[in-house]
């Protein structure tokens, strides 16, 4: 009888450890949900959501005094020059640069010996 009795008693402690164990698992993923959550509110509260259409865009004039004094040509969307295609050439030179500097090759890379490159 005795046996069967601390059988039973076993069993039923793993039972109890087992609902333990998923109660506390289950709490702790609900506290990472609810804190998570809390947290993004309070900061959206503060700092509020940033679009692009929250930012000013300079106008014609000043984007004519940037090139000017830059002596590079600004591209601003117009009929003539679409998003897509400013999209389209900073992918350009973002694939360039990139396997220019990318992978550590930064480390070889010379000012002084790609001088020309860099003018242009």
């Amino acid at each position: 009888m005795e046996k069967a009795e601390l059988e039973m008693d076993s069993t039923s402690e793993q039972k109890v450890r087992s609902e333990k164990s998923k109660t506390i698992i289950l709490t702790l993923v609900l506290s990472f949900f609810i804190i998570g959550g809390l947290g993004t509110w309070g900061y959206y509260e503060l700092f509020g959501t940033k679009s692009a259409s929250d930012f000013d865009l300079p106008s014609n004039d000043e984007v004519m005094d940037a090139e000017k004094t830059s002596g590079t040509s600004i591209y601003k969307p117009t009929l003539e020059v679409p998003v897509t295609e400013i999209q389209r050439r900073i992918n350009v030179m973002h694939e360039y640069w990139n396997r220019e500097l990318g992978f550590n090759a930064w480390n070889n890379y010379s000012i002084s010996r790609n001088k020309e490159e860099l003018i242009m």
